[in-house]
């Protein structure tokens, strides 16, 4: 075989070795889309811990925080967290927000979970209070397009059929007991009309008979 002909089968082979790697690694960060920041002299990295995330799934707050700097610590795990950090979680789109306890996360050191169910698709804040070694520290990290991963509703993941969701479900309950309370009060106002209908023909009724009995007495006098 000519020697041009085995380079430009040897170039075709590297150029489609690249192409796969590239596709692993995107598909490598589309899987793990967290963000990552200095904060205090510290490295945190933060996301879901399961992503993409779904609502009504459960899931977690995840958060690594390492040491940064060139010492013989440097990107160790910061250890004991759990005990000076909290996380307040937000539902951006609702304003809904709970602050949660950390975790340590058995898998990497110096990492932390705080579990929870997403209720609701869309963006959340994560907002991460309290100390690191000594450092205060008051860092919010909001999903995003450069950041980690929106929730998404849960029919996203559902095939063939798609389920309605818990927070569907709650809303069609509510509009059921909506329209239950008012049948109710109109159920009530209609027996109000009726009592007061009664109660008038019941005078009415009283008036006549006074009416005539006064007439029948003018007359016989």
């Amino acid at each position: 075989m000519p020697t041009w002909k085995r380079r430009l089968r040897l170039g075709r082979g590297l150029l489609a070795l690249a192409a796969a790697c590239a596709a692993l690694a995107a598909a490598a960060g589309a899987a793990w889309a967290h963000e990552g920041r200095q904060v205090q002299g510290f490295a945190f990295e933060t996301g879901f811990l399961v992503e993409p995330a779904y609502e009504g799934h459960p899931n977690a707050v995840f958060v690594a925080v390492t040491r940064t700097g060139g010492d013989a610590h440097a990107h160790a795990g910061v250890s004991g967290l759990a005990d000076t950090l909290r996380v307040e979680v937000t539902h951006v789109e609702s304003g809904a927000t709970r602050a949660m306890a950390l975790a340590p996360w058995p898998d990497q050191a110096g990492a932390y979970v705080a579990r929870f169910v997403p209720t609701a698709p869309g963006k959340y804040r994560f907002r991460f209070v309290g100390d690191v070694e000594g450092r205060a520290v008051d860092e919010t990290f909001t999903s995003g397009p450069d950041s980690f991963d929106a929730v998404q509703a849960a029919q996203a993941a559902q095939f063939p059929v798609e389920l309605p969701s818990a927070r569907e479900l709650a809303g069609v309950s509510e509009a059921a007991q909506q329209r239950a309370d008012a049948a109710d009060e109109r159920a009530d106002f209609a027996l109000l009309l009726a009592v007061s209908a009664l109660f008038l023909g019941l005078v009415c009724l009283a008036l006549s008979i006074f009416g005539i009995f006064a007439a029948t007495r003018w007359l016989s006098s």
